[in-house]
C-alpha cells in the first residue's frame, strides 16, 4: 500500500541567462529528484503554480 505521498520532484533551474531579455524554453532546465524522508519538524508542500516576475532577476544565478 502506498502512503499517497510523493517520492520524486520537478525543480525548475536557470540553465542561461536569456541573451536577449526575452526568456526561452531553452534557458531553463527540469529535472526530477528524489524526495528524501521528512523530518519531523518539516511538511512536504505541493506547489501547482510557478510565478516568476521581473523583479526577481537581479536575484537569479546560474549554473554556468
Amino acid at each position: 500500500m502506498t502512503s499517497g505521498v510523493a517520492t520524486t520532484t520537478r525543480t525548475v533551474f536557470l540553465r542561461k541567462r536569456p541573451d536577449d531579455g526575452v526568456p526561452r524554453p531553452e534557458n531553463f532546465e527540469v529535472r526530477e529528484t528524489e524526495v528524501g524522508p521528512l523530518r519531523g519538524d518539516q511538511i512536504l508542500v505541493e506547489n501547482r503554480y510557478m510565478s516568476v516576475d521581473p523583479s526577481m532577476r537581479g536575484r537569479l544565478g546560474t549554473s554556468e
